[in-house]
């Protein structure tokens, strides 16, 4: 058991777990003041999805778009936020890394 001594710090953006066998596990954004049991080779990834609020995955000079991901995670945007979905006003490339307590993995996903 370990327990990580945060101070003033009300939230984690995420967790490395690095196991002597090399597999690596990473939480992302997991609520505090918790217990979280880590086991190695316990891990099915959550299969990301990001739909947009317009018919067309661009975005125009002067208008928002809204990327949502698939519901019931814990999500980490490029831009840090860790909300279900997020507004964009310019062109680039987002991404989104989703996890669920007690899986043990992450999904990643790369939109451009």
């Amino acid at each position: 058991m370990l327990h990580f001594g945060m101070g003033s710090v009300t939230t984690i953006d995420s967790i490395v777990v690095r196991f002597p066998s090399g597999i690596t596990q990473t939480l992302v954004n997991p609520a505090v003041d918790q217990f979280i049991k880590i086991i190695e080779n316990d891990c099915v990834s959550p299969e990301p999805t990001v739909s947009y609020s317009q018919a067309a995955p661009f975005i125009c000079t002067g208008s928002t778009e809204t990327l949502t991901a698939t519901a019931g995670l814990n999500y980490l945007w490029s831009d840090s936020s860790t909300t279900q979905a997020i507004n964009i006003t310019t062109g680039g490339e987002y991404n989104v890394m989703v996890s669920t307590i007690g899986n043990n993995c992450v999904g990643y996903l790369q939109l451009s």
